[in-house]
């Protein structure tokens, strides 16, 4: 199974970005430069879907209080990044 990795920009980013998860049964870490992750396991096409749709409603709904210019995940070890236009 895969497991999604969204880099969060803060702690607090990081909480609000778990508790929007919380039904997909989303972990917690940071690394070893402090560094905040959220992720979760991947299952079928449909799961999927509703993680990243879940994540986009997310962004957007924070979009006039706390612009989102780019974002950065990872599914297993590649990394990806997304940027605004």
């Amino acid at each position: 199974m895969q497991t999604l990795s969204i880099e969060a920009t803060s702690s607090k980013s990081a909480r609000r970005l778990f508790a929007v998860l919380s039904r997909f049964d989303p972990r917690w870490s940071t690394d070893e430069v402090g560094r905040y992750f959220v992720s979760v396991q991947l299952g079928s096409d449909k799961h999927q879907a509703a993680v990243l749709d879940t994540i986009d409603k997310h962004r957007l709904a924070c979009a006039e209080s706390d612009p989102v210019r780019s974002l950065t995940v990872s599914v297993d070890e590649p990394r990806y990044s997304i940027h605004d236009r």
